[in-house]
């Protein structure tokens, strides 16, 4: 019994794997770039600023 039908399978799932990954990672640097200028006008450390953003101070 050999397991080829599975190799479709698995390069599915890692594709989607390394599409989630990089758009995860876009997503992230988007919202840092977005709020940076707020952050920077402020004078604020990124724990402060984004620490008081979801209400962590």
């Amino acid at each position: 019994m050999t397991l080829d039908f599975l190799i479709p399978f698995a390069i599915a799932v890692l594709v989607v794997a390394g599409v989630t990954a990089l758009l995860t990672v876009g997503a992230a640097a988007e919202f840092l770039a977005r709020h940076r200028p707020i952050r920077m006008a402020r004078h604020e450390s990124i724990p402060a600023y984004y620490g008081g953003l979801i209400g962590v101070r």
